[in-house]
């Protein structure tokens, strides 16, 4: 509601611009209030062009990745990402964090950030070609109302200037979550398994499957 979309926006092209802000708003704000997803406690993400090829190493992966108790989001991150479809999530990030008050519950996080955007002109990201929620987190009112005024208030930035959920998590992990739900864990490490990439998948599960035919 109040949202108008520009003009230079095709809704009819098929993975363009206007695509790419839709399933970017699902993943950061319109999933959560899918009313699906109350039966669940986590939910894992991963891409179309991903897949695991072995068990993990910890005893929480040994079949899909898993979450332990205490961890609210789980994925590979954060690293630099690049300056694209960044333009002013960093300052209406500054202006949210002054006018509701919030102190940043992760100040390591929140300072590298802040780092990165002075020193770098960009954004930390974390990979979300996978990726594992804690729902009750991410349905916390602090958090959704956060996540709201990205997509569903004015300006609109995810809408209009495409700003990516890569950067959205980790913004999201510095202001709502903690050093111990997030980082230093054995979960935040690679998973010896994972692959992602066009094309990866397919090739080691032909290759198997012509191996195991042989």
């Amino acid at each position: 509601e109040g949202f108008l979309l520009s003009e230079d926006i095709d809704k009819n092209q098929v993975n363009g611009a206007w695509t790419y802000s839709l399933v970017q708003r699902f993943w950061v704000t319109a999933l959560w209030k899918h009313p699906s997803v109350r039966q669940f406690d986590t939910i894992m993400r991963i891409d179309t062009d991903s897949c695991f090829v072995e068990r993990g190493f910890d005893v929480e992966d040994l079949h899909l990745p898993g979450i332990r108790g205490r961890y609210i989001y789980r994925s590979n991150g954060p690293s630099t990402g690049v300056d694209v479809w960044i333009d002013g999530l960093y300052d209406f990030t500054v202006d949210y964090v002054e006018a509701n008050k919030i102190t940043p519950s992760h100040p390591e996080l929140w300072e590298r950030v802040k780092n990165m955007w002075i020193e770098e002109g960009t954004l930390p990201v974390f990979e979300t070609n996978f990726e594992i929620f804690r729902v009750s987190f991410f349905q916390r009112r602090d958090v959704m109302l956060w996540h709201d005024a990205l997509t569903e208030r004015e300006p609109y930035g995810v809408m209009r200037n495409r700003w990516g959920d890569a950067q959205i998590r980790v913004l999201t992990m510095a202001l709502f979550g903690t050093k111990d739900s997030v980082e230093d864990n054995v979960l935040m490490k690679e998973h010896q398994g994972y692959r992602h990439g066009k094309g990866i998948c397919a090739e080691h599960f032909f290759a198997s499957g012509n191996s195991h035919s042989a």
